[in-house]
């Protein structure tokens, strides 16, 4: 029985990641001292694709900005709830994200892009995630 199930199990995660799009590519599309744009290209699948965009700081203490500004095709982005979008005058260690979906048939790509700006504060890293 446990066998049975743990054969099933890995079929429907195979089935489900063989419905997924590729991996997303993203690059470096503008940047300054205190901003940087990173646009990805998000491979459309025939199943509905959640993704988490992540932005970590440092040094963040009590005059620091910090705001992230996503869009998907061109158009401003609503986050999903748990997203931080923005940080004002926060100590230590900060991170910005937006959680959102991408759905679409197989075969175009979705085009995300994230307007990240800090002031007193240093960017270490972003990431985009599955979720």
């Amino acid at each position: 029985m446990n066998r049975t199930l743990s054969l099933l199990t890995c079929a429907m995660l195979f089935a489900a990641s063989a419905h997924a799009g590729g991996e997303p590519e993203c690059r470096i599309e503008a940047q300054t001292r205190d901003s940087k744009t990173v646009v990805c290209m998000i491979p459309y699948a025939d199943v509905t694709q959640p993704f988490e965009f992540v932005v970590k700081f440092s040094g963040s203490h009590d005059d620091t900005e910090l705001s992230l500004q996503p869009a998907l095709d061109d158009q401003a982005l609503a986050c999903d709830a748990g997203s931080k979008l923005v940080s004002e005058f926060e100590d230590g260690d900060i991170t910005l994200k937006c959680r959102f979906a991408v759905s679409g048939k197989g075969g175009g790509k979705a085009q995300f892009r994230a307007r990240v700006h800090w002031h007193h504060a240093d960017y270490e890293a972003h990431q985009l995630l599955r979720r």
